[in-house]
């Protein structure tokens, strides 16, 4: 005989992002500094099952520091454009409660409720545009 733990989930998010942006050296460099604490709470309905979970809460941070240029040079019959952008992000959980996948308990029945668990990471991107002068089409 086979049981399966049948979990009802209600999942409620709330993100609170406060941010700072700014242009330096005659708008030629762009700098953008955010903070952003996210609040997911995680409420199972324990039916039909022989195992219970306790309902969860977990509540992330996550920094970024972001710098950015975009350089613009028109020529006789277009216009080129590249834009730099060298983005840093830090994410820390602050507090776990309850029953979390893969944070507070590892259970497989679970697995079909995953949390968005992000990593330290650095991202640079480059993208270059050609213009046509008279359309602005690219």
């Amino acid at each position: 005989m086979i049981l399966f733990l049948q979990v009802i989930l209600c999942i409620l998010e709330v993100s609170a992002p406060i941010s700072y942006s700014r242009y330096f050296f005659d708008d030629y460099l762009y700098f953008n500094a955010k903070n952003e604490i996210i609040l997911s709470r995680y409420n199972y309905d324990n039916k039909n099952g022989t195992q219970t979970f306790d309902s969860g809460s977990l509540i992330q941070n996550e920094i970024a520091l972001e710098v950015a240029s975009d350089l613009t040079r028109p020529y006789k019959d277009y216009i080129h454009t590249i834009n730099l952008k060298a983005k840093y992000s830090k994410p820390k959980n602050i507090k776990k409660t309850g029953d979390l996948y893969n944070l507070t308990n590892n259970n497989e029945e679970l697995k079909a409720f995953p949390i968005l668990q992000k990593d330290e990471n650095i991202k640079l991107s480059l993208n270059q545009s050609l213009y046509d002068t008279n359309s602005s089409k690219q």
